[in-house]
């Protein structure tokens, strides 16, 4: 099988993200737990590049050698990908592109790996493919109205195949359901979880003093070192 490499590339949605994107590709912004970047790496398995303002472009260099792909996926940053949305554009084939529904802009194309800008209607003309439904970032305020959805999707994504650890003697939960996730070597003491958003503790995570979780802010709780 040919070796792909997904190119997330800033387009208008960039400007109409302003502020929040004056200093970041629009493919770094955070909904849920995991940055848009993060969510197609996490649901492809592929390498993943960002194409963005060309005074941003150095935040962003490719880490993935060229030679070591045969075909670039070109997709709109802006989008919020899901299995069946990443699954339809990773068999995009060769010299295709995908339109936005209204807007008939291209939002994926896959093109050889020689290419180094987002594909135009002037360079793929006829060869069309239709994706399934998806969301995308289009103003600010999309970020914190989708959040909530996507952290149960990201929480459903990073736990998938996963057996959480028990929650331990001085822990209780109570609404006990299989929202609470407790990766290997994470240490939690005397948590208490009430909300019925989902808690992700990462290794090497330490929560003491009986802290409560129904926080409007952050339904879902990570902790770090």
């Amino acid at each position: 099988m040919a070796k792909i490499q997904i190119i997330l590339f800033d387009d208008v949605e960039w400007q109409q993200l302003l502020p929040l994107t004056h200093t970041r590709s629009a493919a770094t912004l955070r909904v849920g737990i995991l940055t848009l970047a993060e969510k197609w790496a996490a649901y492809s398995g592929l390498p993943v590049e960002i194409y963005t303002q060309p005074y941003l472009q150095a935040l962003y260099p490719n880490e993935y050698p060229e030679e070591k792909s045969a075909f670039k996926i070109w997709v709109n940053s802006a989008i919020i990908p899901n299995a069946k949305l990443v699954d339809s554009i990773c068999q995009i084939p060769p010299n295709y592109i995908a339109l936005h529904p209204q807007t008939h802009k291209i939002v994926a194309a896959c093109t050889p790996a020689s290419v180094q800008h987002p594909p135009t209607h002037t360079a793929i003309k006829d060869n069309v493919v239709l994706l399934p439904n998806y969301k995308m970032l289009t103003r600010p305020w999309d970020i914190f109205t989708l959040n909530g959805t996507e952290i149960e999707n990201d929480f459903a994504l990073l736990t998938k195949n996963k057996q959480s650890q028990p929650l331990g003697a001085f822990s209780q939960a109570l609404n006990p359901n299989n929202n609470i996730f407790i990766a290997p070597g994470a240490k939690i003491q005397g948590a208490f979880k009430c909300h019925r958003r989902p808690n992700l503790y990462r290794p090497k995570c330490r929560n003491n003093g009986g802290q409560h979780y129904k926080r409007a802010v952050c339904p879902l709780r990570r902790c770090y070192g």
